[in-house]
């Protein structure tokens, strides 16, 4: 049975659509098929949604109790960022992005699974934590890194969300949270539990690898810093990177890494392997907060924190995962942020490392807002990523756009 869907136009959205047509934009029909990965046979889903992702996730059209295929037809082409796809089945969400051309039928598939609360096949395969000091405060950043090897394969859920972990109580400002089993991740909120200090995260753990990463700020009082997390899952693989490499670290099973590459301004700790439950802390203290070891190109110099994420390699084995979550998370956070003043002079890779510095400083000491810092970041990460494109083009190069399709 196929379900057709006509595109819903909210009432704000119907001058932009107008705009759009009269713009000489064609329509277009996007067809899409439901496959149930655990039985084999066509999926069903009790909702099916068209979100455009350029109005800050605005729902455009409906489907519900969809059973093998549906049909959005009339639907306004957009190349970049494309249309997401949102499918609930069983309780479970999944997404799919699709860039709609003009005047075509465009083919998408959607794998769904059966659900279960049981979170015996699932693993921690990496938990790995990064301090970065910068000032009076440091940034936290966690990666978890799942495995679900369910057999027959199953999606993961229980209420408010499959995996817990405990967040310290001093966090300035709300944790950011993306989680992904594709390549480009959805932004989520962490969820209070029944327990103190306990956060659920409401993100599915689909057959196969699933990323969850969680960062935060914390203050940097009298240069020292203990923090503590725990998830309710056993982890083998722990790890611990600081910046600047000069901080003491303190912690039970702590050691620095043998045979570790080594990396410019990080210092790398070996973590034992975490208990379902068992309590993961370490303790930070001094390590150069500033350091002129970057010139801006113009006279004098500029003084700098050096040894932030965007800055230097980082290790492929550890935060190849976390990098490409932190980036790809802000760029679809951006989506969802009201218009903000450009940064502007910030025009080179030493100027805008202090700038981030600086706006961090600037967020912590209540100066400003979370939307406001969000995007402001946004657009430093870019200049420091593309360090020539021209101002306005949000880090893309003058002459080209980015074609990447994201899943999550």
């Amino acid at each position: 049975m196929i379900l057709r869907g006509r595109l819903l136009v909210a009432p704000a959205a119907t001058l932009a659509a107008a705009a759009l047509w009269a713009a000489g934009a064609q329509a277009a029909s996007i067809r899409g098929t439901l496959t149930n990965k655990t039985t084999g046979r066509p999926g069903e889903a009790t909702l099916v949604r068209l979100l455009d992702v350029a109005k800050g996730m605005d729902q455009i059209a409906t489907l519900t109790n969809v059973h093998g295929e549906f049909v959005f037809q009339n639907v306004p082409a957009v190349a970049m960022p494309p249309y997401l796809i949102q499918v609930q089945a069983a309780g479970v969400i999944y997404s799919e992005r699709v860039p709609v051309p003009a005047d075509q039928e465009v083919q998408v598939a959607v794998d769904v699974y059966d659900a279960t609360d049981s979170m015996r096949d699932v693993s921690v395969d990496i938990f790995h934590v990064v301090f970065q000091r910068s000032g009076d405060h440091v940034e936290v950043a966690e990666l978890i890194e799942l495995q679900n090897n369910s057999t027959p394969p199953k999606a993961v859920w229980r209420d408010p969300g499959p995996v817990r972990l405990t967040v310290p109580a001093d966090v300035h400002g709300e944790p950011e949270v993306t989680a992904g089993s594709g390549p480009m991740p959805l932004k989520l909120e962490l969820v209070e539990t029944d327990s103190a200090g306990v956060f659920a995260i409401p993100y599915a753990i689909k057959p196969g690898q699933t990323r969850l990463f969680v960062r935060y700020l914390m203050g940097y009082n009298d240069e020292r810093l203990t923090w503590s997390s725990s998830l309710d899952l056993p982890a083998a693989d722990v790890n611990v990177m600081v910046s600047p490499a000069d901080i003491a670290v303190t912690g039970a099973g702590l050691a620095p890494a043998q045979g570790a590459a080594p990396m410019q301004g990080f210092a790398i700790y070996k973590g034992s392997a975490l208990a379902a439950g068992q309590v993961f802390a370490v303790s930070l203290a001094g390590g150069m907060a500033v350091a002129a070891s970057e010139q801006s190109g113009s006279a004098g110099s500029i003084q700098v924190r050096p040894n932030r994420f965007s800055q230097g390699a980082v290790p492929v084995m550890i935060l190849a995962g976390l990098a490409a979550l932190m980036l790809v998370g802000l760029a679809y956070g951006l989506s969802r942020t009201p218009a903000v003043a450009a940064v502007d002079g910030v025009s080179s890779r030493a100027a805008a490392l202090e700038a981030l510095g600086r706006l961090e400083d600037r967020y912590v000491s209540g100066e400003i807002d979370r939307s406001t810092f969000e995007h402001q970041r946004e657009q430093l990460h870019e200049r420091l990523l593309h360090p020539h494109a021209e101002p306005g083009s949000h880090g893309r190069p003058a002459h080209g756009r980015s074609k990447a399709a994201r899943k999550g």
